[in-house]
């Protein structure tokens, strides 16, 4: 009886082991490359094209008047067609590239200056209301 007992067991530690092995990589996974650095800017070069100026920021953001802070962004939507919103907190690459692509296609459009010239005429605006 024990050598019965032996011989089950070790035959059943030996179908233990001679399960087929898996592959430990796993198949390649596209996914990321849609969220890379090199993805950001294509879009932003695209959106841009299309005339969608989406000048994103991202982080905690200081506001110290939020009623001037949403008119500067409907000023800057109105008249120039730019679209001022904050994102938040996590930033990827893709969202940095997008953004730096973005900014960078504005300024040559706008001029360099754009930010600075728009938000010194929405205050003019603004402080007449």
């Amino acid at each position: 009886m024990r050598i019965i007992f032996v011989l089950l067991f070790t035959l059943s530690i030996g179908n233990v082991f001679a399960q087929e092995a898996k592959d430990t990589i796993p198949p390649p996974d596209t996914e990321h490359l849609k969220y890379s650095c090199e993805s950001g800017k294509k879009q932003a070069e695209l959106d841009f094209e299309n005339g969608e100026y989406n000048c994103f920021s991202y982080g905690l953001m200081r506001k110290e008047d939020y009623d001037f802070e949403r008119f500067y962004s409907a000023y800057l939507h109105k008249n120039y067609k730019i679209n001022n919103t904050n994102m938040g907190c996590v930033v990827t690459d893709y969202d940095m590239c997008y953004s730096d692509t973005m900014t960078k296609l504005v300024k040559e459009k706008f001029g360099k200056d754009i930010f600075k010239k728009s938000r010194e005429e929405a205050k003019k605006i603004y402080k007449k209301q």
